[in-house]
């Protein structure tokens, strides 16, 4: 060890800090270990995070299908003003049970963005989609409308027509 200390006096080198405390301290293979556990640790929690955030976005439940109902036409028909919803809403009405327990975010990709939507007291949440033509669409001013109520988790509680 003196001669090591001896060489880098001649030369003119310093030695990294790390290098110092594991030359000069009593414990000389200590610091490189440490270092070497932490990487391995950090590998270890990373690699561990990665496989949990895969695990919880895998474990989704896939969108309910509706039988005798094309979901691409009701999107495109907004506030049923082609009344396609109006020749299709008894079909939904039998089915609307599937629309309970989804997210506001899977209701959205299933039926498409609401056609109106109101935030209640205590975080609830409506979404309304038009299934008789209304005022929006020159309509008499009494639509028939699907309703859907979440809660203040963000999922439907609630699937009424008005």
């Amino acid at each position: 060890m003196a001669a090591c200390q001896a060489r880098r006096k001649a030369s003119g080198c310093r030695q990294s800090p790390i290098h110092a405390l594991s030359i000069s301290g009593s414990n000389n293979a200590s610091i490189p270990g440490r270092v070497h556990s932490l990487q391995n640790s950090f590998a270890l929690h990373s690699s561990s995070f990665v496989l949990i955030l895969f695990i919880l976005t895998s474990c989704g439940k896939p969108l309910p299908t509706f039988e005798n109902l094309d979901i691409a036409k009701w999107k495109e028909d907004k506030a049923a003003c082609g009344k396609v919803r109006l020749e299709t809403m008894e079909e939904l009405m039998r089915q609307k049970d599937k629309l309970k327990g989804l997210s506001q975010d899977d209701i959205v990709e299933l039926l498409g963005r609401p056609d109106q939507n109101e935030l209640y007291k205590r975080n609830q949440k409506f979404f309304y989609y038009y299934l008789t033509p209304g005022k929006a669409c020159g309509g008499g001013s009494t639509a028939h409308r699907l309703s859907l109520r979440f809660n203040a988790m963000g999922f439907a509680k609630e699937v009424l027509v008005e």
